[in-house]
């Protein structure tokens, strides 16, 4: 499964979103069923899903999961998870798509200062923060 779905996220970027998201959509039934629906593995394909649902432009069905990706991180992962900061960054770039400019920067603020204050200057989570900072700083890309 892993193999289909890391396949369908390059088409994405490849301009064949449209076709990747049946894969997703497929994937994320798959793990909600077998692993659950809190399952880290499952929020991820969550959070896969909301970047082509923002691809094809389809903002407010990208919001709505995001939202709900981003409370059961919070639930299940806790505030400060790295994966739940990835997903509150997710979600900031739905706003910014939808124009809700100062409510992305808020989430952006929050996330860097959840970073700051938890993680400091830990090797562990660089690669996390620098994929935040990309999806922050470089909107052209996503």
């Amino acid at each position: 499964m892993a193999v289909t779905v890391s396949l369908a996220l390059s088409h994405v970027w490849q301009g064949k979103a449209e076709e990747s998201k049946g894969v997703i959509l497929a994937a994320l039934q798959f793990y909600r069923e077998k692993l659950g629906p809190y399952s880290p593995a499952t929020l991820s394909m969550m959070e896969n899903l909301v970047a082509v649902l923002n691809k094809l432009r389809e903002l407010e069905e990208a919001y709505q999961l995001g939202y709900e990706a981003l409370e059961a991180h919070k639930t299940h992962l806790g505030q400060h998870h790295p994966l739940t900061l990835v997903a509150m960054s997710n979600l900031g770039i739905t706003l910014r798509r939808q124009g809700l400019l100062e409510e992305a920067e808020e989430l952006y603020i929050e996330v860097w200062e959840i970073f700051r204050g938890v993680f400091k200057y830990s090797s562990n989570c660089s690669g996390v923060m620098a994929a935040i900072s990309a999806r922050m700083f470089c909107p052209a890309s996503w």
